[in-house]
């Protein structure tokens, strides 16, 4: 199944193009600038899961530029359309959803 993934190029109604280059990353580009996004592939199914908390920064010459939270909203809704066109499954970890749930010991110890 993964190599299904491999050096996948998907085109996204937008115009802009979403390229998979791995099990933990896919590069996300628009005219003159791009953004890699950690991703995972979805084990059992043909399709991936990728982190909306790791779209951050345009990788611009000649500098880094932010991406703002409507930017943000629109790169996720391009790979999603890119991918269910191509009959590929997504699953989207929200920004506000914590990578590595926190485990507060002093609950237990008090209850």
């Amino acid at each position: 199944m993964v190599s299904l993934f491999k050096a996948v190029l998907f085109e996204c109604p937008s115009g802009s193009s979403l390229e998979v280059s791995g099990m933990t990353s896919i590069c996300y580009r628009e005219t003159d600038r791009q953004v890699h996004i950690a991703a995972e592939v979805l084990i059992g199914s043909q399709g991936l899961r990728i982190f909306e908390a790791s779209i951050q920064e345009w990788e611009a010459a000649p500098e880094s530029l932010p991406i703002s939270d409507s930017e943000r909203r629109r790169i996720v809704c391009d790979i999603r359309e890119a991918l269910l066109r191509r009959g590929y499954d997504i699953e989207v970890v929200a920004a506000s959803t914590p990578l590595v749930p926190s485990l507060d010991h002093s609950e237990k110890l008090a209850g």
